[in-house]
């Protein structure tokens, strides 16, 4: 067999996922293994081996299931556990002791870093990982804290918590990978004590010194804080701290950020580079394989020890040591062996997004470009080697004899010396072999990664196949001359390298612009998911026996790439209904509507502040609200309304103006800032129609009625955005309407009163997130809401919603369904009947309430 490793990997990770469907007790999986081997040992000794093996491939798949079912035995000190015996109150800063696991990374205004705790409060002993965000005063120096330093902080403890939407990311999951329990935040001045004594261990207090004397070189080499410098430490110190979000940005859309991140293709240049340097030095190749798997693993300590780097490392690592006993190295068994043995380690890694990215690419050049490059490239490279020796065409295959003898046919016709013309053609097919295998491990890589792309980051761009064709090689070169130019300090280096970078930003930004070959795009259906995979597998399988297999393999595979770049699949939304979902964007606000005949509405965009400032590390509308709209399969919006220009109300609109096609932008009286003329800008460069509206406006829109209620015609606003430029509209289909009322005060509630704007209306969408300067009583006595909605961030600091906003709603009877508690909120009619749903009863699975 070609490669024996790839099916005992299918069979074990076909077990992990049935664990995840079913219950595997270890007594009855470790019979059935044990029965399994029996047999299979009894095939082989009857000599049926492919009973046998088969026998094997079941008992290897019921030992994968067993692996993922097993759990460890819960930790009595665990710091959550700890939380809930002593019934805490996490409301109130407590005291936490214990030891800086990783350094503090500078943000600005803030440090982060992470704690391995040791007690908490009044000296209870507990255990686990808390990310720290430490604030700090603009005039303050940043936190200088060291690997194993003991300290005593005062914080905030919060348990980490996902945004309750479809289609979200499982941040919870992701810090427990991490062995990050809690988040805790420290005020600005609080006093951070060190302690007495150290923890961890020594090697990775050398490490983090080595990094943090890195880290100081490429600031020397390049400056502090500069674009470059961030480059050049995510490229070779895996620290993407410093990188500059935009330009990370910029690296995502054009298919590049791959250079970014360390992984294999890192490890692998890395690697050439010490054993060409080790060759150069005469030192014997096995010694030279041997010394680089060493520095290797030096290299992944440096790099923080992070999954990607270990599991490139470890391939790379496997492929020396095939080497060094002189095995015949084949890229796949090593790429499955690698896979095979970090999944017996650690079963979740399967589902991680970063380990299926990494092994498929591997595989795509092993099982797809290198096989394609054997039949076209590599006989001409044998071919170009000592042309005018003719002998040399007896020892080689026919094939590649008949393209030498052409080659020296051809360079008798011509008017020229025939060895200076073969000395030509073999120069010219050494420089053009190179650059051809680039772009065909390109294409391959662009091609298979596609349908990954799409489902995890619902992007495709077609910018990569020639931006990788610059970005790569000027990768190869600032991995090594990286090192170099941190290991000797020269300045002539740190020139070179920071001329590297600019021309590789270069190229990004450029491709960045062609924004037309980039497409955001909603997973695909199952099938067609099934056909894609199956049709890419298909023709790594029939691209070396070739023949017209092959070409069946690029039709469906060709077919399958169509069916993701046009995504014929019509948006999921129930005709003949109004629906009105409120997305837990924390706290912020954003509410999207799907009208009874298929249009659909975005009503704000969300948008993460702190107190009044932004938050630009994470975009609401990018992170949180594209995901949810791409779950439902849509890829349009016809209109999207701005209630007014708070920051967690647009701050994610440009996001979603760049990500969907948006046929009108309705927006009231609001004064310029930054914020606002970035989402007009976009709307202008998008082809959005900007329709300002004001009360008494009416609108018709997918047989839904909305009339506007605020701000007046007449309203002027004041220099800077305020709750009461709130566009109010109230939208009606059938017998139902929807209250609309963004973050209207008292002011604006009195003036809407007092016009007789307000009567009753089925469900109320509390204004303000339930602050207590909004829904007095007397609104609430015009509004009488059978269901009040309110967005609000959970834990959040404001203490939304009020309690007296609470208690009025109750004295009304009003059913009150908060994001916050929630999550995502969904209440659809049929213009009689209403019907409630919420993201954590879906998933309770607790049937909708119906009300007539």
């Amino acid at each position: 067999m070609q490669y024996p490793l790839i099916a005992p990997l299918v069979a074990f990770s076909i077990g992990v996922v049935a664990a995840q469907y079913a219950t595997f007790s270890f007594r009855e999986s470790s019979i059935s293994i044990l029965l399994l081997l029996l047999l299979a040992l009894a095939g082989l000794w009857r000599g049926a081996a492919r009973a046998g093996a088969a026998a094997c491939l079941a008992g290897l798949a019921v030992a994968g299931a067993l692996c993922a079912s097993l759990r460890p035995a819960p930790n009595p000190e665990n710091i959550v556990a700890v939380i809930e015996r002593n019934a805490l109150d996490l409301r109130d800063p407590v005291r936490l002791q214990g030891w800086i696991r990783e350094p503090p990374k500078v943000r600005r205004d803030r440090d982060r870093f992470l704690l391995e705790v040791e007690s908490i409060g009044d000296g209870i002993p507990a255990r686990g990982g808390v990310s720290v965000t430490a604030t700090r005063r603009a005039d303050a120096a940043p936190l200088d804290l060291d690997y194993g330093e003991r300290v005593d902080l005062p914080a905030r403890l919060r348990h980490p918590r996902n945004f309750e939407n479809p289609g979200g990311f499982d941040r919870v999951g992701y810090l427990l990978r991490q062995s990050v329990h809690l988040t805790a935040s420290v005020r600005a001045g609080a006093v951070i004590a060190r302690l007495e004594g150290r923890r961890g261990s020594r090697v990775m207090g050398l490490i983090w010194r080595i990094r943090e004397w890195a880290d100081r070189r490429v600031d020397a080499l390049l400056g502090a804080q500069s674009v470059h410098g961030g480059v050049v430490k995510a490229m070779v110190l895996g620290d993407k701290a410093y990188l500059d979000r935009a330009l990370g940005s910029s690296f995502q859309r054009t298919g590049t950020y791959h250079a970014l991140v360390i992984s294999g293709s890192h490890v692998a240049i890395l690697a050439w580079f010490l054993l060409w340097l080790f060759r150069l030095l005469r030192v014997p190749t096995g010694w030279g394989a041997v010394l680089t798997v060493g520095l290797l693993a030096g290299f992944v300590l440096l790099a923080g020890s992070q999954l990607p780097t270990i599991r490139a490392a470890c391939m790379v690592g496997a492929y020396l040591v095939g080497r060094l006993l002189y095995r015949q190295r084949r890229a796949l068994n090593i790429l499955a062996g690698t896979a095979l043995g970090m999944l017996v380690a650690d079963p979740a890694d399967l589902f991680d997004v970063g380990f299926q990215l990494s092994f498929l690419s591997v595989a795509l050049i092993a099982g797809v470009a290198a096989p394609v490059l054997e039949r076209t490239v590599a006989p001409y490279r044998v071919a170009r080697l000592d042309l005018l020796n003719r002998d040399r065409d007896l020892h080689l295959e026919p094939k590649i004899a008949q393209i030498r003898v052409a080659w020296r046919r051809w360079a008798e016709r011509l008017p020229f010396s025939p060895r200076v013309t073969l000395a030509v053609v073999s120069r010219t097919v050494g420089w053009a072999a190179p650059a051809v295998e680039l772009v065909v491990v390109s294409a391959a890589v662009q091609v298979g990664l596609a349908l990954p792309m799409v489902i995890y980051f619902h992007r495709l761009s077609w910018t990569g196949l020639s931006a990788n064709l610059v970005v790569v090689p000027l990768m190869s070169l600032m991995v090594p001359l990286g090192f170099l130019a941190i290991v000797t300090g020269w300045g002539a280096l740190g020139q070179v390298l920071s001329g590297l970078v600019a021309a590789m930003v270069a190229v990004v930004e450029w491709h960045a612009r062609l924004e037309w070959l980039e497409a955001r795009l909603p997973a695909p259906a199952p099938w067609l998911v099934i056909l894609c995979a199956a049709s890419l597998a298909f023709l790594a399988w029939s691209i070396p026996r070739g023949g017209i297999w092959r070409w069946i393999g690029a039709a469906a595979l060709a077919a399958g790439l169509g069916g993701l770049i046009v995504h014929p699949f019509s948006p999921r939304l129930e005709r003949g209904r109004l629906e009105v979902t409120a997305l837990d964007v924390g706290q912020g606000e954003a509410l999207f509507l799907a009208l009874p005949r298929g249009q659909t509405m975005l009503l704000d965009g969300g948008g993460l502040s702190s107190f009044g400032r932004p938050a630009p590390e994470f975009d609401i509308g990018e992170e949180v609200v594209s995901p949810y709209l791409w779950s439902r399969s849509i890829r349009a919006l016809d209109v999207v309304v701005v209630s007014h220009a708070h920051y967690d109300h647009i701050g994610g609109l440009p996001a979603l103006l760049g990500n969907f096609r948006v046929g009108e932008l309705w927006v009231g009286t609001n004064p310029s800032t930054a914020e606002y003329e970035r989402v007009l800008e976009k709307a202008r460069q998008r082809g959005t129609r900007v329709v300002r509206l004001a009360a008494g406006d009416q609108r018709e829109l997918g047989g839904v009625s909305f009339q506007a209620l605020a701000p007046a015609a007449d309203y002027t606003p004041r220099s800077r955005p305020s709750n009461d430029d709130s566009l109010v509209l109230v939208a009606r289909f059938g017998e139902r309407s929807f209250l609309l009322t963004g973050d209207v005060e008292r002011a604006a509630e009195r003036r809407l009163i007092a016009e007789d704007l307000v009567s009753h209306a089925d469900v109320l969408k509390v204004p303000h997130h339930g602050s207590k300067t909004s829904a007095n009583e007397f609104f609430l006595a015009r509004a009488t809401p059978w269901f009040a909605l309110i967005s609000a961030g959970y834990d959040n600091p404001y203490g939304h919603p009020h309690p007296d906003v609470l208690s009025r709603l109750a004295a009304g009877n009003a059913r009150v369904l908060r994001t916050d508690r929630e999550g995502l909120v969904t209440i659809s009619t049929d213009g009689r009947r209403l019907s409630v749903s919420t993201y954590r009863w879906e998933n309770q699975r607790r049937k909708p309430v119906w009300v007539e």
